[in-house]
């Protein structure tokens, strides 16, 4: 399945999934989908960064299904996002 970046939330499948522009950012998901083929296996990264390569959120999996969510609740205002690491699973980011 492809990166849907014209929604809310993006859906990212696919490493160097980028949305630019200014954004600001509710939560960000990242989850197993075990009927679709993007498990997420022990030692998995996911590494989301803005453009300018600072971290926004990211995690290495110790265990199969080891998926994270990170919350902004008054949101997390940003220049462009991109996920520079996505080894299983895939990535809801919720815009504001």
């Amino acid at each position: 399945m492809a990166n849907d970046l014209t929604g809310n939330p993006l859906f990212i499948t696919e490493v160097n999934g980028a949305k630019t522009g200014d954004l600001s950012i509710q939560s960000i998901a990242w989850v197993a989908d075990q009927t679709g083929g993007d498990d997420i296996a022990a030692d998995d990264d996911f590494l989301l960064t803005d453009t300018a390569g600072r971290r926004l959120a990211g995690k290495r999996a110790t265990v199969a299904g080891d998926d994270g969510f990170w919350s902004f609740p008054n949101g997390l205002r940003v220049d462009g996002i991109i996920v520079s690491a996505l080894d299983g699973g895939h990535c809801y980011v919720y815009i504001r």
